[in-house]
């Protein structure tokens, strides 16, 4: 990877797309790395958030943009401007994990890794995260089961098949759902992330389902 790429790694559940990212981290696979290279990665299971600090100084504590482009930011990713003196403590489990991408995509680093951003995310701050991804300068790598939102936002993307990285040469996105399960499941799962005492993993599971049905 080069500056400005934007890559997707696609695969079906265990195929090893997490394992790569790690090794990929470690710089345990061969290959040449940039010294001193700064990645900012995101995981479901990982946080670098503080509890006791605000959303707006989480935020602010490692970014590279100034004041005003870090609150327009997160009003756009779902934090309205009223809220940003709020204790991230308070947050729900899927406001954590917005919150977590917001203050990667504002720090300080030459490349992002994502993986599977999208979990946790509401029809509208998905739109806000794919724009903000089309006009990112910098590189990022995305792994993610979202064949719309990969299609929306990268200009390359990988495979893994039986244990191999295999260069994916056309994409197609999801056929357009009209069917009204769908929907529901749809409105169904926005509702779920806005409720602060939902399980993420039930979140997560329905995710899948909406995924399997637009296959």
């Amino acid at each position: 990877m080069v500056q400005g790429d934007k890559v997707a790694i696609t695969g079906p559940n265990g195929s090893g797309k997490t394992t790569f990212i790690r090794q990929l981290i470690k710089e345990q696979i061969g290959g040449y790395y940039k010294p001193n290279l700064k990645i900012g990665y995101f995981a479901q299971n990982l946080t670098t958030l503080d509890n006791e600090k605000s959303i707006f100084e989480n935020v602010q504590s490692t970014s590279i943009q100034d004041d005003i482009v870090i609150r327009n930011i997160l009003a756009a990713l779902g934090f309205d401007y009223s809220r940003l003196n709020q204790k991230v403590k308070f947050l729900s489990g899927g406001e954590r994990v917005r919150l977590q991408i917001t203050k990667l995509l504002l720090g300080d680093y030459d490349m992002l890794i994502l993986d599977e951003p999208t979990n946790f995310l509401d029809v509208a701050t998905m739109q806000a995260l794919e724009q903000f991804l089309k006009d990112y300068p910098g590189s990022f790598l995305i792994i993610s089961h979202d064949a719309q939102f990969i299609q929306n936002t990268v200009n390359t993307q990988f495979v893994i098949k039986q244990k191999r990285l295999l260069d994916e040469t056309k994409q197609k996105a999801y056929p357009t759902a009209e069917n009204s399960n769908l929907q529901l499941l749809e409105y169904q799962l926005e509702q779920m992330i806005l409720d602060p005492d939902i399980d993420i993993q039930d979140v997560i599971d329905l995710k899948k389902k909406i995924e399997n049905l637009k296959k």
